[in-house]
């Protein structure tokens, strides 16, 4: 019974000193390297050869950083990325991606220095407003950085109004041109714009305008996306909109019929041209309805003012008369 009793606490002290060895094993031995610092030797050491390094290490970490580490910058500016990641392996691929909210508006791969680790990017900035920029490398993620986009209060002539113009008539605003001048295309492209997106009816420059253009917003949105390649005319906003594939490619400020001769609503169809201008001074018709059509007029104003028909600006009504093809639907709706 004795002898049981002392092989108990025998086989008792053994499991004792067994766990105490795991949780604790420095206790185990005082000259003994722990896992944790042979791996890190492994992983680490530039003298291991490339079938393990490149794997992060406890306690390494992928880092990034701006330069000059700005807080605000302008629209168009260069921004360079630098960091550096554990361990590399020649041709070593670091991915950065740059976000606005959840919108991705940048990406690329670089390589690494294989000695150093260290990588760089530059890019434009070309969204809004706030960036938030980060990089991966085997399954590790960067913190990210952050700085904000100044979007500017004014345009003069030069690449950053170039860039406005050319966000104008990517969201489907149609222009002549893509000028660095705001130019009298510029403004009715503005014009319609602010119309469709509930800003005041004038043809001015805004922040917002370009904020909004910045962030991938303001564009029309089509009611019929499905009707193929067809013409909307949205009278409560007083904008024409040439949609192909459900997206207005191409909208314009217009101006319908006045409170006394009504432009009718409903789906129509074209079915007759009229090049040139004829004894009612309308310049390039198209008609859909008996004797309703979208043609150009001088003016048109900032109101409903036509005798029923749909006028648009005569510097694009030969760009719209060939862009409309006979039998093709109108949609005209408040």
């Amino acid at each position: 019974m004795k002898r049981d009793g002392r092989g108990k606490r025998f086989v008792f002290l053994a499991v004792v000193a067994s766990v105490t060895g795991m949780l604790l094993p420095g206790l185990a031995s005082a000259t003994a390297p722990s896992d944790d610092s042979a791996n890190r030797a492994v992983c680490s050491s530039p003298a291991v050869g490339p079938s393990t390094r490149g794997v992060p290490c406890p306690g390494d970490a992928v880092e990034i950083a701006i330069k000059g580490n700005p807080r605000v910058v302008g629209v168009l500016r260069k921004v360079r990325v630098e960091g550096s990641i554990p361990a590399p392996t020649p041709g070593a691929q670091v991915t950065i991606r740059a976000y606005t909210g959840k919108r991705k508006v940048e990406a690329a791969k670089v390589e690494a220095d294989p000695t150093t680790g260290a990588y760089e990017w530059t890019f434009e900035t070309r969204a809004c407003c706030r960036y938030r920029v980060f990089a991966e490398w085997a399954g590790e993620r960067s913190n990210p950085v952050y700085f904000k986009v100044a979007v500017p209060g004014r345009l003069g002539s030069g690449p950053r109004t170039k860039f406005f113009n050319k966000l104008l008539r990517n969201a489907g605003y149609h222009q002549a041109a893509v000028s660095r001048r705001l130019n009298w295309s510029s403004r009715l492209a503005m014009l319609a714009f602010r119309k469709v997106n509930g800003m005041s009816w004038n043809s001015a420059y805004s922040r917002k305008i370009f904020r909004l253009l910045l962030e991938g917003k303001g564009e029309f949105k089509p009611e019929h996306p499905g009707a193929g390649k067809h013409v909307e005319v949205d009278l409560s906003r007083q904008v024409m909109a040439l949609v192909r594939k459900g997206k207005a490619v191409h909208t314009f400020h217009i101006s319908s019929g006045a409170d006394s001769t009504p432009t009718l609503t409903g789906k129509f169809r074209f079915y007759l041209r009229h090049a040139g201008y004829n004894g009612k001074r309308m310049y390039y018709s198209v008609f859909y309805d008996g004797n309703y059509a979208t043609h150009g007029f001088d003016p048109v104003p900032n109101y409903n003012a036509s005798h029923g028909c749909v006028r648009n600006p005569i510097p694009y009504s030969i760009f719209i008369y060939n862009w409309i093809d006979l039998g093709m639907e109108i949609f005209i709706y408040r």
